[in-house]
């Protein structure tokens, strides 16, 4: 027997669309109860099963004709099993952003899987740093910094969000970095690299100084020695990822290699992908892939001449001073 639509009230003085968790496509679906709600849908039709969630713990007195109270065959509202609600930011939203005079804008996405599904919203905050934010409760949120003249500024942002059932996760911290100068073109290693000196041993780029004596290739040939030109300065650019032969290089992606392939000609790190680079092993084809974050770089000028630098000692690869574009 069916009952006459009605709207259902529980022992509690709660309507039971408060109690009982909403039926979803997807979900199964349990047997008519013979109660119908004010739009004459059975409950078996609007709220979900016992099986995607857990009981409410007491007994709703509405019963179907077969005796069974509802509370025996319907999930608690909120009590639906499935993913933890979870935020994060992907990696490659830690921006650099290069500022044209005065202040820059740039976006970072959130993005939020689990819990309910559905009705996600998102609540940015500012860690760290001066960044200002457009509007806290938008995704993509919209950041914007002024560096100082000639420098760089950095904040950390993240996001907390909330599911329709009201559960909540934080993300992960994003750094953004906002600068209104790229760098000098030319070589540029990361400032943790190691470089072969030419009395034999390693440096660290940033320890180098004036008049350090670096060993020195022209060319594709190893050449004597050579003298640093300048006392190597820090900038945060774009950097490149050089892997040949075991060996690996993060630097600029203005960085000139003397490649094997091309007539000892140089190509810049954004186009030596599947070039033959020089390394300890000899000359070996490349795989160079941009780093999804800025990175701090040394400026190291030989004059013209190239030098070996690498992430480890023993694992560099030579790169040049001078652009010579094909």
């Amino acid at each position: 027997m069916t009952l006459g639509a009605q709207k259902f009230i529980d022992v509690n003085g709660f309507d039971l669309v408060n109690v009982f968790e909403p039926w979803l496509a997807g979900d199964p679906t349990a047997a008519n109860t013979g109660l119908q709600n004010t739009a004459g849908q059975d409950l078996s039709a609007v709220f979900a099963p016992l099986s995607v969630g857990t009981a409410i713990g007491y007994n709703t007195l509405f019963q179907t004709p077969a005796g069974l109270d509802l509370a025996a065959i319907f999930a608690k509202k909120g009590s639906r099993a499935g993913a933890a609600l979870t935020a994060t930011i992907p990696a490659t939203a830690n921006a650099h952003t290069l500022v044209a005079g005065g202040s820059a804008t740039t976006t970072v996405t959130g993005v939020a899987a689990g819990g309910s599904g559905t009705g996600y919203t998102y609540l940015w905050s500012i860690v760290s740093g001066l960044a200002t934010i457009a509007d806290p409760t938008v995704n993509p949120a919209a950041f914007t910094e002024t560096p100082p003249s000639g420098g760089l500024i950095q904040s950390t942002v993240h996001a907390v969000v909330t599911d329709s059932l009201g559960a909540t996760a934080t993300s992960n911290d994003c750094a953004i970095t906002f600068s209104d100068v790229q760098g000098p073109a030319g070589s540029c290693v990361s400032a943790n690299a190691a470089v072969l000196m030419d009395a034999g041993g390693y440096c660290l780029a940033s320890d180098l100084r004036l008049d350090d004596v670096l060993a020195a290739w022209m060319a594709g040939h190893r050449t004597e020695g050579r003298a640093v030109l300048n006392n190597p300065d820090i900038h945060l650019v774009p950097t490149m990822r050089v892997e040949a032969a075991g060996s690996v290089l993060v630097c600029s992606q203005t960085t000139p290699f003397d490649v094997f392939d091309d007539d000892s000609e140089s190509v810049v790190g954004l186009e030596v992908d599947g070039h033959r680079v020089l390394t300890p092993s000899g000359w070996a084809t490349c795989v160079a892939r941009p780093e999804a974050r800025a990175g701090y770089v040394s400026h190291i000028s030989l004059g013209g001449y190239s030098f070996a630098a690498g992430t480890v000692e023993r694992g560099w690869i030579v790169s040049h001073n001078v652009i010579r574009l094909k």
